[in-house]
């Protein structure tokens, strides 16, 4: 049985790789973000082809495949006109609101698929690391002066969770992915793509802070993290359909009580606190299950169970 020490603290990880995750410092690049932006489009459902993309441990995201683009690799300077595919665009100015641009509410509404571009100049004083933060209902893809910074046509806007709770006209927020680029002193120019989902059709970008970045990428990750700052324990994210466990290894208790506070990134999974451990297969578990059946039914319930040896959880 291999132990995992953090702090002054023993952990068995059941075969599991993780460690105390440190978080950077929270300030963010002296950069003020753009709110000024140039939209192109849109474009017809039929500019992009949405399909399921591969299936890897049961995330069934979709993926976009644009059949139109435009040619932004070469621009320098905002233009007033725009060709996507065959149809050129001319240019309409629109505000940022609280960091946010609704697309389907600047076109008077959207179907599936349809693409927009939107560009900004953004001003740096001397060179700066910078950490952009974006989300978009349903996908997007940057460029920086000509050269492309980030996409995600693959699975989207997937790891919307936690942040997207918090903003009223979308579920999108200015975190759910995070993007680093070092930026000399002088003007830049920003292009992103966004391509609608069903139900909105909105961007959110803004700068983010190292501590966002690193908060960001956890949930993609398989280890298990000890955020010991934030006095939270976030289990490994990728295959998340398998069962994770984590035992300390170094205390015994008698009578006593155990709270915490669990967030689920997923409508599905089960939580709950083992005690009783003998090792590794016998221990008892106070879990509260969920699964798709239990959110139909809007119902929840909690369970004492147990590990036996067995493989199975009674």
């Amino acid at each position: 049985m291999g132990l995992t020490r953090i702090g002054d603290e023993t952990w068995d990880l059941l075969g599991r790789e993780g460690g105390e995750t440190l978080l950077p410092t929270d300030a963010k690049a002296d950069v003020a973000f753009p709110t000024r932006w140039r939209v192109f489009g849109p474009t017809g459902a039929d500019a992009t082809k949405v399909e399921w993309s591969d299936v890897t441990d049961y995330t069934y995201h979709k993926q976009a495949v644009p059949i139109v683009s435009a040619e932004v690799e070469g621009l320098s300077a905002v233009p007033k006109t725009l060709s996507i595919g065959a149809r050129a665009f001319e240019g309409r100015d629109a505000e940022m609101t609280d960091g946010a641009l609704d697309f389907g509410a600047l076109f008077g509404g959207h179907e599936a698929g349809q693409q927009a571009y939107a560009m900004a100049e953004m001003e740096v004083d001397r060179e700066t690391e910078v950490v952009f933060g974006a989300g978009c209902n349903w996908w997007m893809q940057w460029w920086i002066d000509g050269e492309e910074v980030f996409e995600n046509l693959d699975e989207g806007n997937s790891q919307g969770f936690p942040w997207s709770t918090k903003f009223g006209i979308s579920r999108v927020g200015p975190t759910d992915h995070c993007f680093r680029r070092r930026l000399a002193a002088g003007k830049h120019l920003l292009v992103v793509r966004t391509i609608s989902g069903i139900t909105d059709w909105v961007l959110r970008a803004g700068i983010a802070s190292p501590r966002d970045a690193t908060l960001h990428a956890i949930p993609r990750s398989n280890r298990w993290h000890f955020l010991t700052e934030l006095n939270e324990i976030r289990p490994p994210q990728a295959g998340y359909w398998s069962h994770v466990v984590a035992i300390r290894t170094d205390v015994c208790l008698g009578d006593v009580t155990m709270e915490c506070e669990f967030q689920r990134p997923e409508a599905r999974g089960h939580t709950g606190l083992i005690f009783g451990a003998q090792d590794s297969a016998h221990y008892y578990w106070a879990q509260v299950p969920s699964w798709a059946q239990l959110w139909r039914a809007r119902a929840n319930y909690a369970a004492m169970s147990m590990a036996d040896g067995s493989g199975h959880i009674r």
